[in-house]
């Protein structure tokens, strides 16, 4: 599945994942939690449910809302995860740092 990831203090990355929970548990660093910032399309950020009471640092601010540790964004088919439905320029442009 095509992801783009983003990290505190760099720049968003696309990158190429299979779409399984162990893996994406793994790149958010514990549970992940689904923040939808769009619909049609479907535009989920996945994050460390976790994050803030683990003390991970300001990632950024996306439509609002204050993203701590490593975040994902992917997209959605019903109810599956699907490649993100957007690009790495929209992503930097959506991102407050």
């Amino acid at each position: 599945m095509k992801a783009i990831i983003k990290a505190p203090g760099e720049k968003p990355k696309q990158i190429v994942v299979p779409n399984n929970l162990e893996t994406l548990q793994q790149l958010v660093g514990g549970y992940i939690e689904t923040v939808t910032i769009h619909k049609d399309p479907d535009i989920i950020i996945l994050c460390n449910e976790e994050g803030r009471l683990d003390g991970e640092e300001f990632n950024c601010e996306v439509c609002g809302i204050n993203f701590v540790g490593t975040i994902v964004f992917i997209g959605a088919a019903e109810d599956e995860f699907a490649d993100c439905p957007i690009s790495v320029g929209i992503v930097e442009e959506l991102c407050e740092e």
